[in-house]
């Protein structure tokens, strides 16, 4: 039981000492026997000795099928993780499969919870991530039944590893700090480091470089004293790897020195890789070209395990190529770099996991869309930025992938009937295209760091306590000249503009920016505004007014919980839009009947409009864990994002009046995701949201209005801007963009 103890740290020379001397006669025959043979064929595999680890755990095996049957399965598992270390993952998953169904058999939980956590890893080794979440989730569940904390602790941190390749920061921050804390309880110092290194490359991908390099070092002195020479090993290639970002390249090249002598000692080639990687970015760094474009080279033909490793190298040589003026061949490294990623993103089945696919794409979409505006190309970098757009949401509704040929801008603004204006917000500088039915113009635009701060600091005054208009905030007329000054000249009054926003703006409405002359007012009085998330999808979304005035309303239920209190005014609400139908049947589902359940089995009808009056949950997290509250049937109160995806529905327009309905989780390419996003992606053509809070007192007046405008004949983005016009000029309290500004006008296709 030491030696177990030993291996599982690892300690493999301590291991070794207490696993290699024989038995008593009276034991080599039986289950002692063989937990000795696996626990030390196991510490062969970190040596590494595969040949020896193979010859005992063949050895255990054997023994076990013929004196121990109840610890084959434990030793199916050690032998399909040696196959993993030794890339034989085929091999891997015919002993965990094996293992898993003598779990079954036996009814062992822990077992079976084993051989789930370890198909798991290794569907992580074959970048099939969301099935690896699913595998880990199923053995988190038996594990907790048997108080199993290791699995528990082991299974956090894979699923945090999923997160973070999938490019869900947030939550795979949180995932790796518990993961650690639980392995730090279980003093099992090769977890600790392994999530260290896990959440420094997380902290590493934000930015936050100095915070990194203090988690890579804590990481190495743990590896570092617990003799854990590979994990010290990557450690150190991380360190390098932060050391050339803050251009310390003497730190860089003795960190990466070091790592590559231990990994090459290990015999250990494929790691090499990744420390031979940043002696390219060292070599590039201080001007040795020749050397940088031949390591990037080799990294690029050998990274067939790795697909951000070879996109990455990718994107370093399209770089120096672009430095060494050599246009041709820079643009082909990042086209390689580009169809890598989409490579890499083909194998992501799940579609809630492909959505966050972008943010962990890397940085070569910014450098190719830089690489093509400096060099005047801005009608090609509009195609590079169009082809990361809302790919998720195009897929599900059958879109069709923009390609240079087939793309038009100018025939989509004449189809929309008004300028397009599309962001694209950059590291080092951004972009914005003005589209118009005469052509594309493009505009350079500052950095994202500067325009997010200015964004989030409108933000906060726009659900402040008083007016941005009435107290003369500058952020207002400073964002309008930032992001809508170089389009002014192109924009006539009253015409109807549509915003293709980028990463931070989609939580920015843009009616609220303030128009300095002739005098300060804000810019919903001169356009009606329209959001959408890629150009190719507003190709595809229809004008058509249509004749017909079918509405089903759901909302005003009774409170499930007190986290959720009624809404008062959610009856008045449902009473002004029955109102504003003027006599026409309204189907509405309210109270008791307002439930999920009854609002699939409705909705499946062909409703012209949806509306819902309730409270509304948005999942930054998990976006489409985003819900709208309803009654409560059974146990369950909400209707789900995911819910809402999987049942397609025909409407023009579905209204979501309850807060934060348009999602605050925003990713890179898709937007903002929560339940607007849901209804899109179930075919609705437009979708109004909220961004921020909701008040219950002055949605309803503003929701007749809007309803009784779209009877009137008026396109949706006109009756909401009527509408919105209405309480801006009310004169009372209700004319602050407070009230009238969360509510964003969303097409989809």
């Amino acid at each position: 039981m030491k030696g177990e103890v030993q291996v599982a740290r690892p300690d493999i020379k301590a291991a070794l000492a207490l696993l290699q001397p024989e038995l008593p006669a009276e034991l080599a025959s039986r289950d002692v026997a063989v937990r000795r043979l696996t626990a030390e064929g196991y510490a062969y595999c970190y040596k590494p000795d595969f040949d020896q680890a193979e010859r005992l755990l063949d050895e255990a095996e054997t023994l076990a099928a013929r004196t121990a049957p109840e610890l084959r399965g434990a030793v199916l598992l050690r032998r399909g993780t040696m196959w993993v270390f030794r890339n034989e993952l085929d091999l891997a998953e015919k002993d965990f499969r094996e293992a898993l169904a003598t779990g079954r058999n036996r009814q062992d939980r822990i077992l079976q919870s084993n051989a789930l956590g370890s198909l798991g890893f290794l569907a992580i080794r074959r970048a099939h991530f969301d099935e690896a979440i699913d595998y880990a989730t199923a053995s988190t569940e038996l594990a907790r039944a048997e108080h199993c904390d290791l699995n528990v602790e082991k299974n956090t941190g894979n699923t945090a590893s999923c997160l973070l390749r999938l490019g869900n920061l947030e939550l795979a921050a949180k995932l790796f700090e518990k993961s650690f804390a639980l392995a730090q309880a279980l003093d099992i110092p090769k977890d600790e480091v392994a999530w260290l290194l896990s959440l420094g490359d997380l902290t590493y991908r934000r930015g936050e470089l100095e915070r990194a390099r203090e988690l890579f070092r804590k990481a190495q002195t743990i590896a570092h004293n617990a003799g854990m020479t590979e994990d010290a090993a990557r450690a150190l290639a991380n360190l390098s790897q932060v050391s050339i970002d803050l251009g310390r390249y003497d730190d860089a090249e003795r960190y990466n020195r070091e790592a590559l002598a231990i990994k090459r000692s290990n015999g250990n080639e494929v790691s090499a890789l990744y420390s031979v990687f940043h002696e390219g970015r060292i070599a590039a760094a201080r001007g040795k070209g020749a050397d940088a474009e031949a390591l990037f080279r080799r990294v690029v033909a050998e990274a067939d395990f790795d697909k951000s490793l070879r996109w990455d190298a990718q994107t370093q040589l399209a770089r120096l190529y672009a430095r060494q003026n050599k246009p041709q061949l820079a643009e082909a490294a990042f086209r390689q770099a580009i169809a890598t990623g989409d490579e890499a993103r083909h194998a992501v089945l799940r579609e809630e996991h492909r959505l966050s696919f972008q943010n962990a794409a890397g940085t070569f979409y910014d450098d190719y869309i830089d690489f093509l505006a400096g060099q005047k190309r801005f009608d090609q970098a509009l195609v590079v930025a169009e082809q990361a757009r809302a790919r998720t949401l195009e897929e599900g509704l059958g879109v069709e992938p923009v390609t240079a040929t087939q793309m038009n801008p100018s025939a989509v603004a004449r189809r929309f009937g008004g300028p397009v204006l599309e962001y694209w917000l950059g590291a080092a500088g951004s972009h914005l295209w003005i589209v118009t039915s005469r052509g594309v113009t493009h505009a350079s635009l500052p950095p994202r760091e500067t325009i997010e701060r200015e964004v989030e600091a409108y933000a906060r005054d726009l659900v402040g306590p008083r007016d941005p208009l009435m107290t003369g905030s500058p952020r207002g007329a400073g964002l309008f000249s930032m992001l809508v000054g170089p389009a002014v000249a192109t924009i006539e009054r009253s015409a109807h503009v549509a915003v293709v926003p980028d990463r931070r703006l989609y939580a920015l409405n843009f009616e609220t920016l303030i128009v300095p002359a002739p005098a300060p007012h804000y810019w919903i009085e001169d356009v009606t505004m329209t959001t959408c998330s890629s150009l190719a999808l507003l190709a595809h979304t229809t004008k058509q007014v249509g004749t017909e005035r079918s509405i089903l309303v759901v909302g005003n239920p009774p409170t499930p919980s007190p986290e959720f209190p009624a809404l008062a005014h959610a009856a008045e609400e449902i009473q002004r839009i029955q109102r504003a139908f003027d006599g026409r049947p309204v189907d509405v589902l309210s109270g008791s009947a307002a439930t999920a359940r009854a609002y699939v089995a409705q909705a499946s009808r062909s409703y012209d409009f949806i509306h819902f009056v309730a409270h509304g949950v948005a999942s930054r997290e998990s976006p489409l864990d985003s819900a709208v509250v309803l009654a409560k049937d059974g146990e369950a109160s909400k209707l789900y994002a995911r819910e809402i995806v999987r049942h397609p529905l025909r409407a023009r327009l579905v209204t979501i009046s309850s807060c934060s309905g348009a999602g605050s989780a925003a990713y890179s390419g898709e937007g903002l995701v929560g339940l607007a996003w849901a209804f899109l992606r179930a075919g609705a053509r437009q979708v109004v949201a909220a961004l921020w809070e909701v008040n219950d007192t002055a949605t309803p007046e503003m929701m007749e209005r809007m309803y009784t405008s779209l009877n009137a004949g008026r396109d949706p983005a006109t009756a909401l801007r009527e509408a919105k016009l209405a309480l801006l000029h009310s004169g009372s309290v209700y004319s602050r963009p407070f009230y009238w500004a969360p509510f964003v006008l969303y097409s989809g296709g």
